[in-house]
């Protein structure tokens, strides 16, 4: 797998109240996106400063910052080998940054600014585009510069094979997409090859799977999925041991 998958107990909870990694009163940030990667790194990318810090497992600060010049940046992802990958919003490209250099370079161009990025273990690289209502994919081994359609028809709608405001996306190995269907309240499954999703969670399933935008995605290594559910400022499990609310929970829930 190309991201962070850990295996968690179904017994496994969570304190209600959560630890301070950092804010602005010890750096200068104003996180707007982060990562963990596979061995634990987290990445907290600070649309103010401009600049990625990285703070490695156990460590009270971070041991780098990046200097970078994204803007209006959703999108974020950290490769097996430690790339960055980041979308530069209105500025309409990708730019990846190599821990091992000292500057980025523009990997691809695309019209319009992508919300989120995953990038599979196969160098796929898969973009949502939120005002754009679709997913999108390119390969980067190959020199053809074509983005392809994954999902989504390119405007909103709530039918199964369209998209509202698609924000979080994630695909597992067999390449089976999941999207944060924001708009429409929904978490959609798109079969690999299909382009009619599933919906896997959302009010249509029953008033207890209800969510209000979900705005980001993923899965642990027994497949249970998680979910920023935004609206409600919570965040929940879908599983086969059904609908849980994890942090941000109401007695009632």
């Amino acid at each position: 797998s190309s991201v962070n998958k850990p295996k968690l107990s179904e017994c496994t909870f969570w304190y209600l109240s959560g630890i301070i990694v950092a804010n602005s009163s010890t750096t200068d940030l104003s996180p707007f996106t982060s990562f963990v990667s596979v061995n634990n790194t987290l990445y907290v990318a600070d649309q103010t400063t401009k600049t990625i810090h990285v703070w490695p497992e156990k460590s009270e600060n971070p041991t780098k910052t990046i200097y970078s010049s994204f803007n209006f940046s959703t999108g974020f992802f950290v490769t097996l080998t430690g790339d960055i990958y980041i979308d530069n919003g209105n500025r309409s490209h990708i730019s990846k940054w190599s821990l091992d250099k000292t500057s980025t370079n523009t990997t691809m161009y695309i019209n319009r600014g992508c919300t989120s990025l995953f990038i599979h273990v196969d160098n796929t690289l898969y973009c949502s585009i939120r005002d754009g209502h679709q997913i999108v994919k390119i390969s980067l081994d190959s020199k053809d510069s074509t983005w392809s359609n994954v999902a989504g028809m390119g405007c909103a709608g709530s039918t199964e094979d369209m998209l509202d405001q698609p924000f979080g996306i994630y695909v597992n190995d067999n390449y089976d997409l999941y999207v944060a269907d924001t708009g429409n309240d929904r978490i959609q499954l798109f079969h690999h090859g299909e382009s009619k999703g599933i919906t896997v969670a959302g009010r249509t399933l029953g008033e207890r799977f209800a969510l209000d935008k979900p705005s980001s995605i993923m899965l642990d290594a027994d497949n249970n999925l998680f979910i920023v559910d935004s609206g409600n400022q919570r965040i929940v499990r879908v599983g086969a041991n059904g609908f849980r609310c994890l942090i941000g929970c109401s007695k009632n829930i």
